[in-house]
């Protein structure tokens, strides 16, 4: 809805071209009105009544210079009527509306036909937020879209169709650069704050495996960019390693300066607390809870530490995702790597939801633990599954964007 929206204010605002061959669509218009056996009253209010439909099917979307031409006429029409001008002249007018309309139905059926693949393209496209996530990107594609359009509507049907090949390239490149952004923003911020402490130095192996988780999830992205599965995985896991090489930067500096050690070198140091993190994962094993990776060890032992608690006092576990997960998308807050990104939140109906922002906001692990505690394992969570958007039919959907701007625009008159 979104995209059709900016497709119809980019129509609307630049119809102000003429139509091809304007000069016989007058001449066409002159000989019906010389052979027409309606008088100009009935003319003018059949026209109205054409020119409200048509707005309703979208013409001003798909022929937009015809359908100016043609209000333009009735406008004119119009003031002859109240003029009192003669019949001959008002009916030519009249049939001049009337003439445009019937070439911007033609129009209309040329668009659909050939550009069917952009038109369903752009329409996926904003179901993945490309509009929100590269406006600027985006708004040149639609501009693109714009000048096929034109193309069409000018009669250059040929030029047309070879542009389209180049413009469905660059709506493959805008899905491609939307999904990157949507999917290693966060990781990369991670990095750069990272880097304002000195990563390179303090943190060089954490740093070098989130490059490579980064890259990884890059190609990942660019080879299957519609396997949004395996994106949503590779970029949490390029988030994860990102955020642990900040985490670990960020304990780093509180160490060195509650313990004076400033002299200690950074890789020596990161060595450290990297085994460190290699007992508190081995100790993770035992409980039910996966490695927080992306905490410093500081904050995953503190986590360890409630978790033997409860454990000991026998109450349930609840899993606490990190902040910067939407937890209405994992099908079981146990399990953070099952995360999906909220962008694709179109996707899941209101029930689905509230189902699931149920489940995520605290979910037991173990209940009624005995008094003596074994080793205990979460049940295994059944993912949620993540679908491509539904088929789009571009034109019930440019119909609903249409009839919101034809609206629009005639309440601004």
């Amino acid at each position: 809805m979104r995209l059709l929206l900016c497709i119809a204010v980019l129509l609307l605002t630049a119809c102000a071209g003429s139509v091809p061959n304007e000069k016989g669509l007058r001449e066409e218009a002159v000989r019906a009105a010389q052979q027409s056996t309606r008088t100009a009253a009935q003319a003018l209010t059949q026209v109205e009544a054409d020119i409200g439909s048509s707005k309703q099917d979208g013409l001003l979307f798909y022929a937009p210079r015809h359908m100016k031409l043609a209000i333009d006429a009735l406008e004119t029409a119009r003031k002859t009527q109240r003029d009192n001008s003669a019949e001959l002249a008002q009916l030519e007018i009249i049939l001049t509306a009337e003439t445009a309309l019937k070439r911007a139905r033609d129009v209309q059926k040329q668009v659909l036909q050939i550009l069917q693949p952009s038109l369903k393209f752009h329409a996926e496209l904003v179901q993945i937020h490309s509009d929100q996530s590269l406006p600027t990107e985006f708004m040149s594609a639609l501009n693109d879209l714009k000048d096929l359009i034109d193309d069409i509507e000018g009669g250059k049907l040929d030029s047309a169709r070879k542009e389209q090949a180049d413009h469905l390239q660059q709506l493959r490149q805008l899905e491609i650069n939307t999904h990157l952004h949507q999917q290693l923003q966060r990781a990369r911020e991670a990095l750069n704050d990272a880097d304002k402490l000195d990563s390179d130095e303090n943190a060089p192996q954490s740093l070098l495996q989130a490059q490579q988780a980064i890259a990884a999830a890059e190609q990942t992205i660019k080879q299957t960019p519609r396997h949004f599965d395996a994106m949503n995985k590779a970029g949490f896991h390029a988030w994860q390693e990102a955020q642990h090489t900040l985490s670990l930067c960020q304990e780093m500096q509180q160490l060195r300066t509650q313990l004076k050690l400033d002299k200690v070198d950074g890789a020596d140091f990161e060595k450290l607390l990297l085994a460190q993190e290699a007992l508190l994962r081995d100790s993770y094993a035992a409980t039910p809870l996966p490695t927080p990776r992306y905490l410093s060890p500081t904050a995953q032992h503190q986590q360890l530490t409630q978790t033997i608690k409860s454990l000991r006092d026998n109450q349930a576990i609840s899993y606490q995702a990190p902040a910067h997960i939407d937890l209405r998308y994992p099908a079981n807050a146990v399990v953070i790597e099952n995360a999906l990104p909220a962008h694709y939140s179109d996707w899941l109906g209101d029930s689905q939801i509230n189902a699931l922002m149920n489940s995520a906001v605290a979910t037991p692990i173990i209940a009624n633990a005995p008094a003596t505690v074994q080793a205990v394992t979460a049940p295994e969570p059944k993912a949620q599954e993540l679908t491509p958007p539904p088929p789009v039919n571009a034109e019930d959907e440019l119909q609903k964007a249409i009839d919101d701007e034809t609206r629009k625009h005639e309440n601004q008159k």
